[in-house]
């Protein structure tokens, strides 16, 4: 059964809907819940501790635990999420309070993004040459994110180990080159896509959010008129 160490959980109730699926070890504080992930090295932590610490970092330091992702617990009412997110070193985030079935579903996605990382690592050759110039850096990133265009699950950790870089290389080059951070930069590059499809009427709304990686269609619709300022359907000219 696979492992899971919850750290800063006060409501262990939250958690019950893993109990069934996966060995759960709860920690109160970081500092036990590192002691925790290095006795019984296991395949996810969850991290709800809001405070400032140094956790990643001395996660990273030990062989046994440095590729365990981590999900972090975000309060629904904080507005600073992505900086949070960015800054704790975790994989992903979820909010809190949250549903069940969704801490299931992001669970089990960074379960099977792990397996797909170790089996790149087997074969890892790096993709790109970041000792040349920045034009050279951002043509192999904008390729490496069209070869994986379709795919919704493709993200920053799989951008990472394509390119051949760290996480934090990824986010410090992208945000000074681009002003995007890697996720900014992939949806970007999604709905560019998306754009040219819909204006050469390629496909209709739903068939077009697929081949550019959203599996939402109103997720989609509402990220493309953020960027775009136009409904989908209005910019293919159907309404």
């Amino acid at each position: 059964m696979l492992r899971i160490v919850i750290i800063g959980a006060l409501n262990h109730a939250q958690f019950q809907a893993l109990h069934s699926h996966y060995e759960i070890f709860y920690s109160e504080h970081p500092e036990d819940g590192l002691l925790q992930a290095r006795l019984h090295k296991p395949d996810l932590i969850i991290n709800s501790c809001q405070q400032e610490n140094n956790f990643r970092i001395q996660l990273k330091k030990h062989s046994r635990t440095r590729g365990i992702p981590v999900l972090a617990t975000i309060p629904r009412e904080d507005v600073c999420v992505q900086k949070i997110f960015f800054f704790s070193g975790c994989d992903d985030f979820i909010r809190s309070p949250f549903e069940e079935q969704e801490l299931l579903v992001r669970v089990q996605v960074l379960l099977r993004n792990r397996v797909y990382l170790q089996k790149k690592y087997i074969d890892f050759r790096p993709e790109a040459d970041f000792e040349s110039s920045p034009e050279h850096f951002l043509k192999c990133i904008k390729n490496i994110v069209e070869q994986n265009l379709n795919k919704s699950l493709f993200g920053v950790s799989e951008l990472a180990v394509e390119a051949g870089v760290s996480q934090p290389q990824l986010y410090r080059k992208l945000i000074a080159l681009t002003g995007f951070s890697p996720n900014g930069y992939i949806r970007h590059i999604r709905l560019k896509h998306a754009a040219l499809l819909l204006s050469a009427r390629a496909g209709n709304v739903s068939e077009i959010a697929c081949r550019v990686g959203f599996s939402s269609q109103s997720y989609f619709a509402r990220c493309f008129k953020a960027v775009h300022h136009q409904n989908p359907k209005r910019w293919s000219g159907v309404l």
